[in-house]
């Protein structure tokens, strides 16, 4: 599962954080009765979205710090499921970064680093970094999950787009030493890129076209590309996108391979809890925790997506 949190901020102030919208006497009026609500509407949907059997992994963008990711792991309806959270400080100047839990009875973490983003053209200018955690699942299948938050089209398409370039530029070069070296790694990277997945940063910096076969040459699956037209995780002026993605390598496609990608493709979670009528647009919109600077109470600006992983049948009859 992937959720874009929408500013999972603690109320206490960080001096070395842009955070002060984030407190109680900031623009926002954060208080902690509203953080612990905002924890207990995430673990809501995390709960709900598996059906009362949450997901072995969740990646989440746009969180304050380990504090937070871990009162939502231990303080919240989520504590029986005993989730261990992964986490490394970014230079992200408001503070935020992504973060990584995993259940421990359906999955080990092997390790874990950060990769850095550095923009050539400007060093000081900073955003979040990828969180990349090798696990093990069932004590059986290694999984390298890549968990991503690129820069936002803030400034316009023109002026934020080559910040997207260099990040999936960096998150290639990444993949590709990981694929020499081991061409039948199984792959999921998922994350708030900021861009739909025919957006140039995706389809030719990433490499990642919609069908296996599409693109011979390409190692990368875009599971988001499965979506109707009319689906998407972010509204904005009335428009919906898929800019929360999956995107996979193809061995989970191989015959060889322990685990597949039941019904390949991607999931949006869409329930009416987590939506609000769009009173200027037609339909419904994400409903938010804050519309601007004004309170709203709800989930995230961002619905969930999710892919079920599933053993391969045909591999274990084999063995």
């Amino acid at each position: 599962m992937f959720y874009n949190t929408e500013n999972l901020y603690d109320p206490f102030n960080d001096s070395l954080v842009q955070d002060e919208e984030f407190l109680p006497d900031g623009i926002r009026h954060w208080t902690y009765t509203k953080f612990k609500q905002k924890l207990n509407h995430l673990a809501k949907v995390i709960i709900a979205l598996g059906e009362w059997e949450p997901p072995a992994i969740i990646g989440l963008c746009e969180v304050e710090n380990r504090f937070v990711s871990g009162k939502l792991a231990r303080d919240t309806p989520l504590k029986p499921f005993h989730y261990q959270v992964v986490h490394e400080e970014s230079q992200d100047p408001r503070g935020v970064d992504v973060v990584l839990m995993y259940r421990e009875d359906l999955a080990r973490e092997i390790n874990h680093r950060k990769i850095r983003i550095v923009f050539p053209t400007d060093s000081n200018q900073h955003t979040r970094d990828i969180l990349y955690v090798k696990l093990l699942l069932a004590n059986k299948d290694t999984l390298h999950v890549f968990v991503n938050h690129w820069p936002s089209k803030f400034g316009g398409l023109a002026s934020s787009e080559s910040r997207r370039e260099v990040v999936a530029t960096t998150l290639r070069k990444t993949l590709d030493s990981l694929l020499c070296i081991q061409p039948s790694a199984l792959i999921v990277m998922m994350g708030d890129l900021n861009a739909t997945p025919e957006e140039n940063c995706i389809v030719n910096f990433m490499e990642a076209p919609n069908q296996v076969c599409s693109k011979k040459e390409s190692s990368l699956v875009n599971l988001t590309q499965t979506l109707s037209k009319d689906e998407g995780t972010h509204k904005f002026q009335g428009e919906w996108a898929s800019i929360d993605q999956f995107i996979v390598s193809k061995a989970f496609y191989m015959k060889t391979s322990g685990l597949r990608i039941l019904d390949g493709q991607m999931h949006i979670y869409r329930k009416s809890f987590l939506l609000e009528k769009d009173e200027a647009n037609m339909g419904f919109r994400p409903f938010r925790t804050f519309l601007g600077p004004a309170y709203q109470g709800g989930f995230s600006d961002h619905l969930p997506v999710f892919i079920d992983l599933g053993v391969n049948i045909n591999l274990e009859a084999s063995k």
